[in-house]
C-alpha cells in the first residue's frame, strides 16, 4: 500500500499537470492519509481506516502553466514565462510546474510572432484567481506585413463571429433542455474563455500604446459584449433563475431542465462569462440578501 500511494502521488497527472497544495488544510490531510501505522492485511481496521488513505486526494491542486494561442488552441512551444516576486524573477519553458500563487506577483509571457502579455497576479487581483483556476495563457498573434495581416486578422474576425454565433446557438438550446441531446457543443465554453482572456490582455497598457493592434481589441471587445448581453438575457429567463438557485443551494434540478447535459451546460456557461460566486459563498451573501436580489445582482 505504502508503494502504492507513493507511485500514485509522484505521477499525479502524467508527472508534471498536478502537484500537492501546501496550504494548512492540505498538510492536516497528509498528515492523516500518511499516518504512519499501515493495516496488516486488508481487513486490518483497527490502529488507522483505510479509507483514511485517500485523504491525499483531497490536497491535489492543478499547476501546469501552458501557454496557447488564441486563434487555434494549439500549444506555444517557444514561448518563454518570466515569474516576478519580490526579490527575484525566473523565467521558464511551458509547460512546467507553476509554483504557488503566493510566490508570484506579476507574469510576463512572450513568444515569437505573437504579443507580449504582461499579467498583475497580486494579492486581490480578478487576473490571480483566474490563472489560478486555469493555469492556460493564451496568446494573441502579432499583425504581419500588410499583405499577411489582412488575412490573419480576417481568421481572427471570423473567429469571434464564429463564437458569437455558437453562443447564441447554444443559448437556443438551453432553451428548450428537453430538445438537447448528445450534440450539445461544450467547446462554447472553451472559446468563451479564450475570448474573455484575450479582452483583458487587450485592455493592456501595451495594447494602449500600439495603434496597430487597437483593431483587434475593439473587435474583440464588442464581440464579449455580444456575448455577454446573450448570456444575460438567458439568465433573466424564470427557469435559469431557478436552476441557478437550486444549484447554489444543492437542491434537485428542476423538473423543466430535467435533462442533466443541459443543466450542466446552462451552469457552465453561467460562470464563464458572469462573475457569480461559488455555492458555497453564495449561500453566505444570501444570509444578507435574498437570493433573488443576488442574481439580480450578478445580471447588472
Amino acid at each position: 500500500m505504502a508503494s502504492h500511494m507513493a507511485l500514485g502521488i509522484l505521477f499525479l497527472g502524467g508527472g508534471a499537470r498536478f502537484t500537492i497544495s501546501r496550504s494548512t488544510q492540505s498538510i492536516a490531510l497528509l498528515v492523516v492519509a500518511l499516518f504512519p501505522r499501515f493495516p496488516q492485511h486488508y481487513t486490518d481496521n483497527c490502529e488507522h481506516l483505510q479509507a483514511w488513505r485517500h485523504l491525499w486526494a483531497l490536497c491535489v491542486v492543478p499547476r501546469c502553466l501552458v501557454v496557447r494561442d488564441v486563434r487555434t488552441g494549439q500549444m506555444c512551444r517557444d514561448a518563454v514565462v518570466v515569474l516576478h516576486s519580490e526579490n527575484r524573477q525566473t523565467s521558464v519553458v511551458p509547460p512546467v510546474p507553476f509554483p504557488e500563487m503566493d510566490c508570484v506577483q506579476s507574469i510576463r509571457v512572450s513568444a515569437p510572432g505573437y504579443m507580449a502579455l504582461s499579467l498583475d497576479v497580486s494579492l486581490g487581483s480578478h487576473t490571480r484567481d483566474l490563472v489560478s483556476r486555469r493555469r492556460v495563457l493564451y496568446l494573441q498573434p502579432q499583425t504581419p506585413a500588410p499583405m499577411h495581416g489582412i488575412a490573419v486578422l480576417s481568421q481572427f474576425t471570423e473567429w469571434l463571429t464564429s463564437t458569437q454565433m455558437r453562443v447564441n446557438v447554444l443559448c437556443a438550446q438551453l432553451m428548450q433542455p428537453h430538445s438537447v441531446n448528445d450534440a450539445v457543443d461544450s467547446s462554447v465554453v472553451h472559446a468563451i474563455q479564450r475570448l474573455r482572456i484575450c479582452v483583458l490582455a487587450m485592455h493592456s497598457p501595451f495594447v494602449a500604446r500600439n495603434s496597430c493592434v487597437s483593431g483587434w481589441a475593439e473587435k474583440a471587445y464588442l464581440a464579449w459584449l455580444n456575448v455577454r448581453t446573450r448570456v444575460v438575457a438567458l439568465a433573466r429567463h424564470d427557469e435559469i433563475r431557478r436552476l441557478l438557485t437550486r444549484y447554489w443551494t444543492g437542491s434537485q434540478p428542476n423538473t423543466q431542465l430535467s435533462d442533466m447535459r443541459a443543466s450542466y451546460a446552462t451552469i457552465a456557461l453561467l460562470y464563464a462569462v458572469l462573475d457569480l460566486p461559488a455555492p458555497s459563498d453564495a449561500m453566505k451573501l444570501a444570509q444578507q440578501v435574498p437570493i433573488s436580489q443576488l442574481i439580480d445582482f450578478m445580471l447588472q
